[in-house]
């Protein structure tokens, strides 16, 4: 008749498993549907700097002309690429380019995904040691232009810059746009050379990064 349902379909997906159901009614209005996935240790590479692994629920639901995307994802694992440069850390937060292939079919499709991570995420990175995150944000907007708003939290870290080790006292990138993608830093760090002790702070959007610090004794 009009309508197709999914009972259950289930996939493997970068190693985790995608459990797949929901309905499709064809009307003579158009089509509405409302899909479910369900996500368990599912690896994704998005920025491609950056792996993570996450559990989640995803609803998406509406009509051909407008639909939402909504559901929240749970980060247990965050590593980037090996030899990865701070450089290319704060360009993966760029927003993407859009493309020709972003039309109407993306724009209907509004975006309300809250991204949590467990409680003191360990990021393996060549970058930074010991590091431990907190992350909370939602990826809002549209499927052809989306953003994000909130914050990645960085509870302790040890970085290794230009021979010296330094400490991070506090760090967090926030995301306040809620039309585009853009990164704002602000981290802490501290070191000891030669009987000084010196404290760094790294603050403003990834693209114009500026410098201040303090040093004991001056």
């Amino acid at each position: 008749g009009r309508q197709m349902k999914i009972d259950e379909l289930t996939a493997t997906s970068g190693g985790g498993t995608l459990r797949l159901s929901g309905v499709t009614i064809f009307g003579e209005d158009g089509t509405e549907y409302r899909l479910r996935a369900a996500a368990e240790r599912v690896r994704m590479r998005y920025p491609p700097n950056i792996s993570s692994v996450f559990d989640g629920q995803l609803t998406l639901a509406g009509t051909g002309n407008r639909t939402i995307l909504n559901g929240e994802l749970i980060v247990s694992r965050l590593s980037t690429a090996k030899g990865m440069t701070f450089g290319e850390l704060f360009a993966s937060f760029r927003q993407p380019a859009r493309t020709q292939a972003s039309g109407s079919a993306l724009q209907n499709v509004q975006l309300n995904v809250s991204v949590v991570s467990i409680p003191n995420l360990a990021i393996e990175t060549t970058l930074v040691s010991n590091v431990e995150a907190q992350i909370d944000f939602k990826v809002v907007g549209t499927a052809a232009s989306p953003s994000l708003l909130g914050d990645i939290g960085i509870t302790q870290g040890t970085l290794h810059m230009f021979g010296t080790r330094y400490h991070v006292n506090r760090g967090d990138v926030r995301f306040v746009n809620p039309f585009r993608i853009e990164p704002l830093l602000n981290v802490e760090l501290e070191t000891r050379i030669r009987d000084v002790d010196l404290a760094l702070v790294l603050s403003g959007p990834a693209r114009r990064l500026n410098l201040s610090y303090l040093s004991d004794p001056p």
